[in-house]
Parts: structure tokens; sequence; C-alpha cells
């Protein structure tokens, strides 16, 4: 079985970043707060990352189920979400995307999602109301931490405030490498551990990560990233991959075609 365990979905994007817009021009590209980035494949014309096309890949690609996260660049996808849950109950795990405001009914979410390197109060202790509502109704944390140790003490802190919450997943895909090699800890750790260069300290600490969640009795979802940075399952250090009842989980759709070509 094989989980993607971060994706985007949204039907119009509609973000906003640090004030600035962030919406599609066409040609899967999107204006990123004035700077043009080509988000999505170029034959993404209509700017819509929907729900047909990312079931038909999943198909294709034999992928079983998928966690949805959101992003502030995203714009708030709440409710098109629901919609996608309502469609593929059992193949999909959706955030809500909490907005520095109280949050409203999340009953209908598998997750909530942080993104903590974007909040104009970046003390995540004055963000406690997501953590307590997925610590009582036993959701997952989906949260993007800020670059470098700025919010990994108080981390530390929130988990053991909510030790009750079942799952944690910490986005490290977009990981800025630069503060890593710039910190005189790491690049410490580096030469005591004779670690060659930063891709392969991120390599290692996402497996450490993962390990050291799964020892304190937590469950680790999420990507690890190898030294060239191609993303690859969890599932390869030995740490379980939760939330999907494989029971439940449908399957994806495959042609006999598909079957005989395909090599996964």
């Amino acid at each position: 079985m094989i989980i993607d365990a971060h994706a985007h979905l949204w039907k119009k994007q509609a973000g906003i970043v640090n004030g600035k817009q962030v919406y599609d021009i066409g040609g899967g590209r999107s204006n990123f707060g004035g700077e043009i980035k080509q988000m999505m494949p170029p034959y993404i014309t209509d700017g819509e990352n929907n729900i047909d096309r990312f079931i038909a890949n999943m198909d294709y690609a034999g992928v079983s189920g998928a966690v949805i996260t959101q992003e502030y660049i995203d714009g708030n996808q709440d409710e098109y979400l629901k919609e996608c849950k309502k469609r593929y109950e059992n193949r999909l795990k959706i955030c809500s995307l909490y907005e520095e405001k109280k949050m409203g009914d999340v009953s209908f979410f598998d997750g909530i999602k942080i993104c903590a390197g974007r909040l104009s109060d970046r003390n995540l202790l004055n963000h406690l109301e997501p953590f307590k509502i997925a610590n009582e109704s036993g959701k997952f944390i989906s949260i993007d931490l800020a670059d470098g140790n700025e919010q990994t003490e108080m981390m530390q802190k929130i988990i053991e405030m909510f030790p009750d919450s079942p799952y944690i997943h910490i986005g490290g895909d977009e990981a800025n490498i630069k503060v890593w090699d710039d910190c005189v800890h790491c690049r410490e750790y580096m030469q005591k551990n004779n670690i060659k260069n930063v891709k392969e300290y991120v390599s290692q600490t996402a497996t450490n990560m993962g390990n050291n969640v799964g020892f304190s009795g937590n469950n680790f979802m999420g990507n690890n990233v190898n030294p060239t940075f191609q993303q690859q399952p969890v599932n390869n250090v030995g740490i379980q991959q939760p939330v999907f009842n494989s029971a439940t989980l449908q399957q994806p759709q495959q042609t006999q075609e598909m079957n005989d070509e395909m090599p996964f």
C-alpha cells in the first residue's frame, strides 16, 4: 500500500502571503506576491489543482490514499476539501487550515494544518487552540515550522503539554538548508559525525526524527528526504504510516493494461 503523505488541492487558488495575493495566471504559473512561480505543470492551463486530476494520477501511479494538507499560498480550501472527502472518503485524509483566529467546526476534518513559519505571531505557545482540539478529538497536526531552530523548543513544550495527540506531521520538503549550513552547531555536529554535506545531514535528520518519534510512543508520518532530495515513504526507516485503515481503504482502480505495464 502506497500513501502520499503530503499533497495540496484547490479549485481556485486565492492565497495571501505577507499581505500579498497569490493567484493563478495561466500555464501552471502563479503570481506569488509579485514574483512569478511555476507552481504546477504548464499544461494545467485552468489553474485548478482539482480532485479529479489528483485521483486520476493516484490511480495511474498505484497510490491508495493521500493526506491533503493546506498552505496560505493556496488560500483557505476547507469547503472544497470537504467536497473532495465526501466523494473519496476512503482515499483521503484532509486538514482544516488554522488562520490565527478562533477555529470553527472542524469535526469533518481529519487534521489541522498550521503554517507556523508564516504566522504573524510565531510564538507557538500563543496558538494552543488547534493543538488542544487535536488532542481532545484524536486529529493529527500538520505543521511547517519556521527555518532554523526558532520554534523547536516551543514545539517540544507543546508535545509535552498534549501527550495524547496521536500524530504529528512535520513538513520539511521546503526546508531552507542554507540555514543549516550557516549554523555553528550544525557544522560542529557534521564534523563530529563525519557527515559530508548538508544534504546528507538533512537526510539523516529526517530518519532520526522518525525513529525518535517512534521510540517516544507516538506515530510519525511524512516523507524521508534522501541525499538527492527525492522524497521516499518514511516506512523505509521502520516507522508506521498511520491514519489509513487498509481494511477499508479503497484501492486504486487500474486497467489490466496498466497493471501489465506499470513496474510498481
